[in-house]
């Protein structure tokens, strides 16, 4: 892997970083609201495993 795959490769990954960060915080603006069901903490739980 050159140096410039390897770049990409990163910037390709923080993307999809950052696109999961954004997708967290809009989850917890929501849940702030109101009681996160088990359902819902289960949820979480596996796709942050």
């Amino acid at each position: 892997m050159t140096l410039d795959e390897l770049r990409d490769e990163m910037q390709v990954q923080l993307e999809y970083m950052k696109l999961t960060v954004k997708e967290l915080v809009a989850l917890r603006n929501e849940v702030q609201r109101r009681e996160v069901s088990n359902s819902e903490k289960t949820a979480a739980a596996g796709f942050l495993a």
